[in-house]
């Protein structure tokens, strides 16, 4: 059952964030996030007690940013992200965004192949974007608005 994220789940939070990501946010972060962030909607699922899956999106008015989306790596493969992207995308369709965008690692080829079936569309390269230096595919999904069209030349 994905439903919002409380203070109480910043300790599971953050543990799956280790198993998720080489470079990942801190306790401190997700506080931020949740108690200090205004634009910030943020999203777990639940199984037996344990958080499985985490997910984040910022609302900033007409524009929608996916955060984080983190799925236990022994619960990847059960539709888990595909729920989490479909809550995220919801919720900024509910506040009225029109773009929602997202930035990914180009290694990250399971996430890529999730986004791409969701209708996000390759934007640009953002070069030597992680703290590790690889660089952050930033892509965007029109919401309630006309698909962009792929130039025939590319």
């Amino acid at each position: 059952m994905i439903r919002p994220c409380t203070e109480e789940d910043i300790p599971q939070i953050t543990e799956l964030e280790k198993l998720c990501f080489p470079i990942c946010w801190q306790e401190k972060d997700f506080r931020y996030e949740l108690k200090e962030n205004p634009y910030s909607h943020n999203f777990v699922e639940e199984e037996d007690g344990k958080i499985v899956a985490f997910g984040g999106l910022w609302v900033i008015f007409e524009r929608g940013e996916v955060t984080k989306i983190s799925v236990h790596p022994e619960k990847r493969r059960e539709g888990r992200g595909q729920r989490m992207l479909q809550k995220l995308i919801d919720m900024a369709e509910e506040n009225g965004c029109e773009y929602l965008f997202l930035e990914v690692r180009p290694s990250n080829t399971a996430a890529l192949e999730l986004y791409r079936q969701n209708g996000f569309q390759d934007l640009r390269i953002k070069s030597d974007y992680y703290a590790d230096h690889e660089d952050a595919l930033e892509m965007i999904r029109i919401l309630g608005g006309e698909a962009v069209e792929e130039d025939p030349g590319d």
